[in-house]
C-alpha cells in the first residue's frame, strides 16, 4: 500500500484531520498571447475584460466573476465570459499561447513565458486574489525528519523573492 507522508495543496483547507503549514502564496495574473492582443486590443480596466474572449479554467467550477483589487485596495469584481474552459493547467496555458483569448494564471506557472515575451501581464495595476501554497501532512507527531526539512527548505524558497513575482 501506498503512504503518502506530504502533499502540496494550493487553496484552503476544508476541516480535517491533516496539518497544513503555509509555505508561500500563490499569486495569479492576467494574461494573454501578443497575436491576440494584436488581433483584439488590450484591455485597459477590468470592465474591458467583458469585451474579450476569456478562457476559463474549470477546477472545481469555472470562475464566472473575476475579483481584481486595485491599488488602493477597491474590490472590483466583473463578469467574464468565452468560448472555452477546462480543468486540465497545460490545456489552458496552450490555448492561452495559441492566441484564443486572455486567462487567469498562476505566476509561477507562467512567468518564464512572459519573460519570454510568448505571454503578456494584463491589467497589472489590479491584483487577483492570491491562495495560500501549504504543505500538507497526516500528523505532526510522527513527521520523518527528512519531510520536515524538505517543508522548511520550501518555505525559504517560496519566501524569497523570486522571478514569478512580476
Amino acid at each position: 500500500m501506498f503512504r503518502c507522508s506530504l502533499a502540496i495543496r494550493i487553496d484552503n483547507l476544508e476541516d480535517s484531520g491533516l496539518v497544513a503549514k503555509p509555505v508561500g502564496k500563490d499569486q495569479r495574473t492576467i494574461v494573454a498571447s501578443p497575436a491576440y492582443l494584436k488581433e483584439f486590443g488590450l484591455p485597459e480596466t477590468p470592465l474591458e475584460l467583458q469585451e474579450h474572449n476569456v478562457l476559463l479554467f474549470s477546477n472545481p467550477a469555472p470562475q464566472r466573476v473575476w475579483s481584481l483589487y486595485d491599488q488602493e485596495g477597491k474590490k472590483h469584481e466583473v463578469k467574464v465570459s468565452g468560448n472555452f474552459e477546462t480543468n486540465n493547467c497545460e490545456t489552458l496555458n496552450k490555448v492561452t499561447l495559441a492566441g484564443l483569448g486572455i486567462s487567469l494564471r498562476p505566476k509561477w506557472d507562467v512567468w518564464r513565458k512572459i519573460e519570454e515575451g510568448v505571454l503578456v501581464p494584463l491589467l497589472t495595476d489590479y491584483r487577483p486574489p492570491s491562495y495560500d501554497i501549504q504543505a500538507v501532512y497526516p500528523n505532526r507527531a510522527y513527521l520523518p525528519y527528512r519531510v520536515r526539512v524538505f517543508i522548511d527548505l520550501l518555505a525559504e524558497n517560496l519566501a524569497k523573492e523570486s522571478v514569478w513575482n512580476i
